[in-house]
């Protein structure tokens, strides 16, 4: 996980589990922090429908805006999505469509924003689940 020099990182444990908190500081690209996603998830994505599911919850009591998009090397990006997070857990899901078949050979990443209405607030990110299509 790497942060814009407005963001940041910390590992908690939560009742729900371990998770990482990202806390956005602008809305900026300075303020996004990217997960990387390895090479060899990307070429099982390559001329297929996939699911990205994320696990997210929020750190304050009131919803907190995000968005997530992506950049997955030769296989081009996706549109920045924007999905508003609770205090409860839940998954946000990412409906992608890839149809270069053309597999990426480095690694790609998700880059999430938790400061859209710039608010600051944090997120906990307790997973990232890719499913290739078929």
């Amino acid at each position: 996980i790497k942060t814009g020099a407005r963001a940041e990182i910390q590992n908690v444990a939560e009742n729900e589990g371990t998770a990482v908190r990202l806390i956005s500081q602008s809305n900026d690209s300075d303020g996004n922090i990217s997960i990387s996603v390895p090479a060899d998830v990307l070429q099982q994505l390559a001329g297929k429908s996939s699911t990205i599911a994320i696990t997210l919850q929020s750190t304050s009591d009131e919803p907190t805006q995000v968005t997530v998009e992506c950049d997955f090397q030769s296989l081009g990006d996706c549109a920045r999505h924007r999905f508003s997070v609770t205090r409860q857990k839940s998954d946000v899901l990412l409906q992608v469509r890839f149809d270069r078949s053309l597999a990426p050979n480095a690694a790609g990443s998700l880059i999430i924003n938790s400061d859209v209405d710039g608010k600051a607030r944090g997120i906990n990110l307790y997973a990232i689940r890719i499913l290739p299509g078929q």
